[in-house]
């Protein structure tokens, strides 16, 4: 009875894209892509190379551990797509390639509550950006209703298990600021969750990989690839504040910029150029594991190593000088 309420409101918003001839389609496409992990990627990689290291910590973290609880959850679960549910679903088109692997929880606004719930967070004083972080992840909530992708239910848990996981960070951020040791017991607690995740589900699906409901190649690519950038993430982020210092409170907008638009095109190069060969060499499941992992552990540390090294002999006054000029 649960459920089928659910597929009837998923009908009334399909009822209404048709009725609309999909007027609103282009808008809600727009607005879930900030749930998606290229945005993700701009927005984190700005803020820890360029804007606040702290911040982009606390960024970074929450959306990792986020991933992690939200695939392990979505394995457990097993249930399915909106239209493997019910026929008479049909999703709009440009969005099925953004929903891959099970249904329960949201994937999308699991991240959407990570990073713009912990934007929110983070500079919780200001108004303005509270406010509009808050529209924004109700509409990418809500995006993914209107188009057939999650049902209510799915985007329903993301959102309060986001507000608890928002609440502990940002607890664990407090007692970091006072205590060193903090950011070792965040580092053991994600090695060990990870490996039990990856131990609990792997077990469960290699022994129950002959159900009817269990799809291996359509559902472990995408708990492999969150699963290695989540990993990589907490990995690449402890090395960091081992090995390498940097700031980014009192540095010209020259570095600020050349830091996040080289960096950025190398990220958007190992997604595009080098996950491609990764995962054909390797197999859809490895493959996506290994690129996932690359991407996590370059954001958060292998780029903080090159650009500290490259800025100790490269003059930025020339470039200082061009901007001033604009």
């Amino acid at each position: 009875m649960f459920l089928d309420s659910q597929i009837e409101y998923l009908l009334y918003l399909q009822n209404l894209r048709e009725s609309l001839n999909g007027f609103f389609d282009p808008f809600f496409m727009s607005v879930t892509n900030f749930g998606e992990y290229l945005i993700s990627f701009a927005f984190l990689s700005f803020i820890y190379w360029s804007i606040n290291k702290k911040a982009g910590e606390f960024l970074i973290l929450t959306h990792a551990f986020s991933i992690l609880i939200n695939i392990f959850v979505k394995m457990m679960a097993g249930i399915n797509r909106p239209w493997i549910l019910s026929d008479k679903i049909k999703p709009v088109a440009e969005a099925i390639p953004g929903a891959s692997g099970y249904s329960f929880p949201s994937g999308h606004t699991a991240k959407a509550m990570a990073i713009w719930g912990g934007l929110a967070v983070w500079l919780w004083d200001k108004k303005l950006v509270r406010y509009s972080m808050l529209i924004l992840i109700l509409l990418i909530a809500f995006s993914r209703n209107y188009l057939g992708v999650h049902t209510p239910q799915d985007v329903i848990f993301s959102l309060v298990a986001g507000v608890f996981i928002l609440f502990f960070a940002n607890r664990i951020k407090i007692k970091a600021e006072k205590d060193n040791s903090v950011c070792k017991k965040v580092f053991y607690a994600g090695v060990i969750s990870s490996v039990v995740i990856l131990g609990v589900v792997l077990f469960k699906y290699y022994n129950l990989s002959g159900q009817n409901f269990f799809d291996y190649a359509y559902q472990m690519p995408s708990f492999y690839f969150n699963f290695g950038y989540a990993f990589g993430v907490i990995a690449g982020w402890f090395a960091c504040k081992t090995f390498i210092t940097y700031e980014t409170d009192n540095i010209s907008w020259a570095k600020r910029i050349s830091r996040f638009v080289f960096g950025f095109l190398i990220l958007l190069i190992i997604m595009y150029q080098i996950s491609p060969v990764l995962i054909a060499d390797f197999g859809n499941c490895k493959g996506n594991l290994i690129s996932a992992f690359v991407l996590g552990i370059f954001l958060t540390f292998f780029y903080p190593w090159i650009f500290t090294r490259v800025e100790r002999h490269f003059n930025f006054k020339g470039f200082e000088r061009l901007l001033k000029r604009d």
